[in-house]
C-alpha cells in the first residue's frame, strides 16, 4: 500500500521513478519534491527491510503479530502522509 501511495504522489507531481520497491529510496524521490517527507522515512525503512523477504517465494519468514501490527500503522501513516499532500 505504502509503495502505490508514494509512487502514486511522484506521478501527481509529474515526475518519473525507476521501477523499484524500496520505499526509503522511493520516499527519497519524493523528498527531493518536497523536503517533509523525511517526516515518514523511517516508516518507509522499517517497511522496505519486510518487503524483500516476503516478495519472493521460497524461504517465508516468520512475522509475529506485533511486527505486522506495527508494519500496518507505519504503512497507514504513509497513506495518510501522501493524501495529506494530494
Amino acid at each position: 500500500m505504502a509503495e502505490k501511495y508514494l509512487k502514486g504522489y511522484l506521478v501527481y507531481r509529474g515526475k518519473r521513478f525507476p521501477k523499484v520497491h524500496q520505499l526509503d529510496r522511493l520516499v527519497r524521490l519524493c523528498e527531493a519534491i518536497e523536503s517533509d517527507f523525511q517526516e515518514i522515512k523511517e516508516e518507509a525503512e522499517f517497511l522496505s527491510a519486510f518487503y524483500i523477504t516476503a516478495r519472493y517465494p521460497g524461504d517465508y519468514p516468520q512475522f509475529s503479530f506485533r511486527q505486522a501490527k506495527e508494519a500496518f500503522e507505519k504503512a497507514l501513516k504513509i497513506k495518510n502522509f501522501v493524501l495529506a499532500k494530494l
